[in-house]
């Protein structure tokens, strides 16, 4: 709630490169761009807290939504660093983020369908209830690379393991040609790096 309200403070970057401090402007911007986003985020928090039902538990992870405000930090970031390496290094730690960001909703979502009549959890001798979520996320883990000894029991659950199953396939894809992609940059980066380290060093040995 109080960075909702910060908002209305903070200056914001002009194309041009400078920064928009005035009032006016910075409280016209927020309520544009960020408010209503933050506004309905909060309500969802404070709603959780006077309410369990499963509406609202499912509406809790539209939080993930604040990973947004994270990729546009990072493109600011990635904007004001000169070294091609660093922003590089930058795009394969934001591919790491989105795909455990994945597994983690993937997991939320087969924790609250197994808490159905005769779902997963009622077959599964967890001992603490507290490693419920460890178990939800290593079935998560499994649907992109691996295998796991938790089956599906009902049509509910059945269903969206395909979809899972579907979805990180092609997950899987885009993330490997991503971090593919950017190794290679990478190795193409050093290899200049180095030559020109060779013809450096041959220039003044001679």
């Amino acid at each position: 709630s109080l960075d909702m309200c910060l908002g209305f403070f903070t200056g914001y970057e002009l194309e041009d490169g400078s920064v928009q401090k005035d009032l006016r402007s910075t409280v016209t911007h927020h309520l544009k761009r960020e408010f209503i986003f933050d506004a309905a985020l909060v309500s969802i928090n404070w709603a959780e807290i006077w309410s369990d039902s499963v509406i609202i538990q499912v509406l809790t992870l539209l939080r993930l939504l604040r990973l947004l405000k994270l990729q546009a930090a990072l493109n600011l970031l990635k904007n004001k660093i000169e070294s091609e390496v660093a922003v590089l290094s930058i795009d394969v730690l934001q591919n790491m983020l989105a795909m455990c960001a994945a597994v983690h909703v993937t997991a939320c979502f087969w924790l609250g369908i197994g808490r159905t009549d005769k779902g997963w959890i009622h077959f599964v001798d967890f001992g603490d209830e507290g490693l419920l979520y460890a178990y939800a996320f290593n079935w998560a883990l499994t649907q992109f690379h691996g295998s796991t000894d938790i089956v599906p029991h009902t049509d509910t659950e059945r269903i969206f393991q395909c979809a899972a199953l579907l979805l990180a396939f092609f997950a899987v894809t885009a993330f490997v040609s991503d971090v593919t992609s950017s190794m290679t940059k990478l190795h193409m980066l050093s290899g200049k790096q180095n030559l020109h380290l060779r013809v450096l060093r041959k220039f003044l040995l001679h």
